[in-house]
């Protein structure tokens, strides 16, 4: 029994160093966009052009430098994905991802940046995008969310101003655009 044990313990310990030691795959399309998925939902649908996404990105150089995180830094980010401006751009790679996708792309220093080099990136090199999918939809639809969304919070702010001013017995003049105003006396 307990050698069964030992036996079963030492394959599963020989199974997980083997997937520890394994590298991400790169995979290079036609285009020349190099990704690595990480996370891929295969059978979801996939980004489309004009759609809006909604996500996280981190930027490294070829040397693996932090260049920003909008996990740290701006937050959750939106893009309009158009057609691809040069070939294995960043647009045609996110039409490879599905809600929820997690992809390293590698693009060229020099088509991204063409002689405009900034100073954290390096001719003939390459620069790490690490995009986190978390939504997309049709512009359209993204707009109509975006109304409804401001809606929501119209009226939110609507009634904690009106809590405030009972609260502190004021008695505000407003204008016909939402303005809410105290005259001194």
């Amino acid at each position: 029994m307990k050698t069964t044990f030992l036996t079963v313990l030492l394959i599963l310990g020989l199974i997980i160093f083997g997937m520890a030691k394994k590298k991400p795959k790169v995979i290079t399309l036609s285009n020349g966009l190099k990704y690595i998925a990480y996370i891929h939902h295969d059978t979801l649908p996939k980004v489309q052009i004009d759609d809006v996404i909604a996500y996280h990105l981190i930027l490294k150089n070829n040397l693996d430098s932090l260049i920003f995180d909008t996990h740290q830094e701006f937050g959750v980010q939106q893009l309009n994905v158009e057609k691809s401006i040069f070939s294995g751009d960043l647009n045609a790679g996110i039409q490879l991802m599905a809600k929820n996708d997690s992809f390293c792309f590698l693009i060229k220093t020099d088509s991204l940046y063409g002689s405009f080099m900034p100073h954290f990136a390096f001719p003939h090199k390459y620069m790490k995008f690490y995009v986190t999918l978390l939504d997309f939809m049709p512009k359209e639809k993204w707009k109509e969310k975006e109304i409804r969304n401001a809606a929501k919070q119209a009226e939110l702010d609507d009634s904690l101003l009106h809590n405030y001013f009972a609260q502190s017995n004021k008695n505000p003049s407003s204008a016909e655009f939402g303005l809410y105003y105290l005259l001194k006396e």
